[in-house]
């Protein structure tokens, strides 16, 4: 039965949802965090299916990237940046605290993407992120996705760290030049 002398604790509730429907419609959408819809076992597919149609050898992934990929993304949450390089640190500090000795390396960031699909995309329309994605030098692939804030918005990093490690057993690489002109002698 309806009783009139309660339809004032109806008013407050009714008012509340009206506010907050009011505020999610006109929310400007730079301010709604991108879903992640993704996966890093999506992009290393479709990071994989790239190299692959360009007939570049799949990467293989490895925790020592993912770990680093994912004190990079860290990193740019807590000190409030999104760029490859900050306060004198680089992508290959992260990659050598993972403990990846590597030979050769790359990064590749994205923010905001909802889907693996736009993220390749996105990179492979980038000719520095392409060149990254189909180096022949990469062997291994690292991969994190990581939501927070970064300038006081929400959002949604996409960190991909690439490399090749250094063999154990000595290289012309690793020899110095001298050595390997005497040895190309004969001295």
């Amino acid at each position: 039965m309806f009783n009139p002398n309660n339809s004032h604790k109806i008013r407050p509730i009714i008012s509340l949802a009206v506010l907050l429907s009011l505020i999610i419609l006109f929310t400007p959408f730079s301010y709604i965090k991108a879903e992640k819809n993704y996966f890093p076992q999506d992009i290393l597919t479709d990071l994989n299916q790239e190299r692959m149609a360009f007939n570049v050898k799949p990467l293989i992934f490895d925790a020592r990237l993912n770990q680093a990929a994912f004190l990079k993304a860290d990193n740019m949450f807590s000190q409030n940046y999104f760029d490859h390089f900050h306060q004198g640190i680089t992508p290959w500090d992260f990659i050598i605290h993972s403990g990846y000795n590597y030979r050769y390396a790359g990064e590749n960031l994205a923010i905001n993407y909802t889907d693996a699909d736009e993220v390749t995309a996105a990179w492979m329309n980038s000719a520095t992120h392409r060149k990254n994605m189909l180096n022949e030098n990469f062997d291994h692939a690292g991969i994190t996705i990581q939501s927070g804030e970064i300038n006081g918005k929400p959002a949604t990093i996409t960190v991909l760290m690439l490399g090749r490690e250094k063999n154990n057993t000595l290289d012309w690489f690793d020899i110095p030049l001298t050595q390997i002109i005497s040895q190309l002698l004969g001295a």
